[in-house]
This record gives structure tokens, sequence and C-alpha cells, in this order.
């Protein structure tokens, strides 16, 4: 055997994996999250709005009408998030003596999330009692318009006054 033959072999036998006995093996996997750059901004544009009520004549209010309840939430855009509502069931006497039921049906609110209206393209009617999820517009500015209407009744009996009662929106991101 030549010398240059000896030398390849000892550096081919130098490079060659060796089996340990008892030996640890580990690995790496990276772990992952997803940071939004912004948070949500939420204004409330409009309350909704029964007006003037006549004692023992419900008034229904659309989600599509002047008088309903209008909420726009800014977002990070094409993000998922989840909206429920914590509904009141009756009106409240300002100065208390009286009370006026209300109720929400399966199509009292609207959800748009291309454009400031409660119809039309981007519109998603749902049930405010159930909540629905939605999606932040693909706009640079990416928005969700949320209308909300209902029904009140006052009673024959109901005494004169100003009657009102929080309506809360809760918008949360998913994931």
């Amino acid at each position: 055997m030549t010398r240059a033959w000896r030398l390849a072999l000892v550096l081919a036998l130098a490079a060659a994996p060796v089996r340990a006995a008892a030996q640890a093996v580990s690995g790496v996997a990276p772990a992952r999250a997803q940071v939004l750059a912004g948070s949500l901004i939420f204004l409330t544009l409009r309350d909704l709005q029964f007006g003037a009520l006549t004692p023992g004549t419900p008034k229904t209010v659309l989600p599509t009408s002047p008088d309903a309840g209008y909420f726009q939430v800014e977002g990070e855009r094409n993000q998922r998030v989840s909206l429920a509502f914590t509904l009141p069931t009756q009106l409240d006497r300002f100065g208390g003596g009286g009370t006026i039921p209300v109720a929400f049906g399966p199509a009292s609110a609207v959800v748009n999330r291309l454009f400031q209206v409660p119809s039309g393209g981007g519109s998603t009617t749902f049930n405010p009692a159930a909540g629905t999820t939605s999606r932040f517009g693909p706009t640079p500015r990416p928005q969700i318009h949320v209308y909300l209407g209902g029904t009140a009744s006052p009673g024959a009996g109901v005494p004169p006054g100003l009657y009102t009662a929080p309506v809360v929106l809760t918008v949360a991101y998913l994931n």
C-alpha cells in the first residue's frame, strides 16, 4: 500500500461516523406566535333609538333603519373576530317607577365588513343574542360596521318618561 493510499484511508476513517454507547439525542422545534400590530378601535356612532312610544303599541326598529344602533370597529386587515352582545330584556325608566320589555329577534343585527351601510355587499344578518364571527375587510383602514335593531313593547299603563338600558358589544380577535 502506498503512502497516499494510507493517508486517504486514515482520512476516510476519521470522517466516518462513530457509534457511541449510551448517547443522548435531542432536537429543536420552534415555537411560533403572531403578534398583531395594532389594537381594536371601537366607536359607538349611534344609540338604538325607539323614539316616542305609545303605551300598548310595540315599536320595532330594523337594523337597516336610521334609528338602529351603529358600532364601528377598526382592527387588523383580514383578521377574524367574534361579536357578542349583552342585551337587556327591558328598558328602565329614568328615576324609577317603570319598565318597558325589549326583545331582539334572529334578524335584529347586521354586520358589514366592506361598507358603512347595513345592507348590500358585505352585509350579514345575525341573531344578536347568539353572536357571530366576522373578518375585518381588506381595505387600507379595515373596519367592521355593526347595526342593531329591536322591539320595545310598552304596556298600556306604562308611565311617561325616559327609558334606557345598556347594550354591550364585545369584539375579540380569534386565533
